[in-house]
C-alpha cells in the first residue's frame, strides 16, 4: 500500500473541527465536548492528543498515523494515571476515564491486549477522515461564498492605494477622497481595514 501524507496533527484538527467523526469512530453513546487538546502531562514534555466529555465520562483519546505499537499503548496507560492523578488534586471532573488509543491497523491480539489493560484499541483509516471531513466542508461551501455588498472594500490592493495618497500627504478622508477618486463610504471601509491592519493611526481627523 502506498504511503499516505497524512501527519496525525492533520487528523487531529479534522477530528476537533467536527467531532461527528470522532463520535462514528468511537461508537459514542452521546455527542463529545473537547475539554482540551494537546494537554501537557505530567513534567510538561508529553501532551495528550485530546480530552474529552461524553456524558458523564472522560474520555482520553491518544492518535496515531501509524500502526499499534506497544509503546503507545503503554503511553495511553500512563496518560490515563496522569488524569487520575489531576482528578484526586481537584484539577479535573471527577467521572470515569474511558481511555482510547486511535491507530491505523492492529490485530485482534493486540485489540485484546488493549482491553486487558483497560484501553479500547479502535482501528481507523486517515484517509477516510480527511476525506469525510473535507466532503462536509464542501456542504457548506456555498454559505462559505456569500460575501457582503461591500465585499471589495477591505481588498488590499486599495488599502494600499489609500496608503500611497497617505504618503504623498493625504492625512484627512476628504483629501484621500480626491486622491484616489473613490467613494467616501468605500475610503472610511478601508481606512478602518487599515487601522486593524495597523498600517494606519488615527489622530483627531487626522490619518
Amino acid at each position: 500500500m502506498a504511503r499516505l501524507d497524512i501527519s496525525e496533527a492533520q487528523v487531529e484538527d479534522a477530528f476537533v473541527g467536527n467531532l461527528d467523526l470522532l463520535t462514528k469512530r468511537l461508537n459514542a453513546d452521546h455527542p463529545l465536548k473537547l475539554i482540551a487538546r494537546q494537554l501537557p502531562m505530567k513534567g510538561g514534555d508529553q501532551r495528550l492528543d485530546m480530552l474529552l466529555a461524553c456524558g458523564k465520562r472522560l474520555v482520553l483519546v491518544e492518535l496515531k498515523a501509524g500502526t499499534f505499537a506497544e509503546k503507545h499503548l503503554r503511553q495511553t496507560v500512563q496518560y490515563r494515571s496522569a488524569l487520575r492523578e489531576m482528578q484526586t488534586a481537584d484539577k479535573l471532573p471527577e467521572g470515569e476515564i474511558e481511555a482510547c488509543l486511535l491507530v491505523t491497523a492492529a490485530g485482534d491480539a493486540q485489540v485484546r491486549a488493549g482491553a486487558k489493560h483497560g484501553v479500547r484499541v479502535v482501528v481507523y483509516s486517515p484517509l477516510e477522515v480527511m476525506n469525510e471531513y473535507f466532503r462536509r466542508m464542501s456542504e457548506l461551501s456555498p454559505f462559505l461564498r456569500i460575501k457582503p455588498k461591500d465585499h471589495g472594500a477591505y481588498s488590499i490592493a486599495r488599502i494600499a492605494k489609500v496608503a500611497r495618497a497617505m504618503a504623498d500627504g493625504a492625512t484627512r478622508a476628504d483629501q484621500i477622497i480626491a486622491a484616489t477618486s473613490l467613494a467616501k463610504d468605500t475610503v472610511a471601509h478601508l481606512l478602518a481595514g487599515a487601522l486593524d491592519f495597523g498600517v494606519a493611526r488615527r489622530k483627531g481627523k487626522n490619518w
